[in-house]
């Protein structure tokens, strides 16, 4: 379980990462790399 909330602040930490600093450089790579995130690390944890 630790893990798993370990992931999730990485998420939120990239997110915020995100939208302050990457914003105004390129957003769309910016949600293209949460979404692989979220479709690999994720359901890894979940399943195994």
């Amino acid at each position: 379980m630790a893990v798993i909330h370990s992931y999730i602040v990485a998420f939120f930490f990239w997110f915020f990462f995100c939208c302050t600093f990457l914003y105004k450089y390129e957003k769309s790579e910016c949600f293209f790399i949460l979404f692989y995130f979220i479709l690999f690390f994720f359901p890894k944890h979940f399943y195994l």
